[in-house]
């Protein structure tokens, strides 16, 4: 497996973690479980980490090669 796709997968987990705990906060505010809310939060913030973890390697990696 490639590093890049490694940094997408741990992206990807991020956003299912992400999800995850925001229904628990749901659930401890007594509101109804939402599929919907559940998976554009695990989309959203899953994509969004993904490419901030590509970005910051990137930006990491040029600078250790200057």
């Amino acid at each position: 497996m490639t590093n890049k796709k490694r940094k997408i997968i741990g992206g990807i987990i991020g956003g299912i973690t992400y999800a995850m705990v925001m229904a628990g906060f749901d659930y401890l505010d007594n509101k109804d479980f939402s599929i919907t809310k559940f998976i554009l939060s695990l989309i959203l913030f899953g994509l969004f980490m993904s490419f901030w973890i590509v970005y910051n390697a990137g930006k990491t990696k040029q600078k250790n090669n200057k």
